[in-house]
């Protein structure tokens, strides 16, 4: 679990059987969006920084390496923006796929920091950005944008990014839509896509951890998954 406001990254462990026992706690210094469970104990947090987007740190708290290049912008304000993201790490092969919320696109980094492959998601409709004299504006399309809101690895060669639907017009709810993509991990070709999938919280063991909006807010819930091709 990372806490952006404490800069600290806290590890649980979960069984079916009890409640989620603390294992230990890690901070850092700079800021960071978010983290994952790296390869060797290692933690990995993605920010903005010139070392790199990411950052490893150890089961104290020491910083390792940097690496891999972040979204650009040609607006320079914008950018820590669409940096923001989901992302999730693959420690068997010290891969780590992220997304750019803003951006809609996904992409395969390796553990030098090479882009092994990235793929724009199909429809995805932008915010809009207008560079300032001193920052940036973003606005809506009348008819709302979209944003990545998560990934996930879902079998040995596979893995899915979710879209939400922000639409101005509808006040009620925080997604008027999510689509669910699934693309292959070893190229990023795209294998499906599909509109009734909740919004998919975690991935463990062949379950899903979803979540339905309600009226009293997010209502999470475990289900088993197949996927079909």
């Amino acid at each position: 679990v990372h806490d952006v406001a404490l800069r600290r990254v806290s590890v649980f462990e979960v069984s079916a059987s009890s409640v989620p026992r603390l294992v230990r706690t890690t901070r850092h210094h700079d800021a960071y969006f978010d983290a994952c469970e790296w390869s060797g104990g290692e933690t990995l947090l993605r920010g903005v920084h010139e070392t790199g987007a990411f950052q490893a740190i150890d089961t104290v708290g020491r910083s390792g390496r940097a690496f891999g290049p972040p979204f650009s912008s040609a607006i320079p304000a914008a950018v820590e923006t669409l940096n923001a993201g989901p992302m999730v790490c693959s420690p068997d092969d010290s891969h780590v796929y992220v997304a750019s919320a803003f951006l809609g696109e996904v992409r395969l980094i390796d553990a030098s920091g090479t882009i092994v492959w990235s793929r724009a998601i199909d429809g995805f409709t932008p915010v809009l950005m207008h560079g300032l004299s001193n920052g940036v504006r973003f606005e809506s399309p009348p008819s709302g944008y979209h944003r990545v809101i998560s990934v996930h690895v879902v079998g040995r060669d596979l893995f899915v990014a979710q879209t939400g639907l922000e639409d101005p017009r509808r006040q009620d709810v925080q997604y008027a839509a999510i689509q669910t993509f699934l693309y292959r991990k070893s190229d990023g070709r795209l294998l499906a896509r599909q509109q009734d999938i909740p919004f998919i919280r975690a991935v463990r063991d062949g379950s899903l951890v979803v979540s339905y909006e309600t009226e009293e807010g997010w209502e999470l819930r475990l289900t088993r998954f197949r996927v079909e091709r």
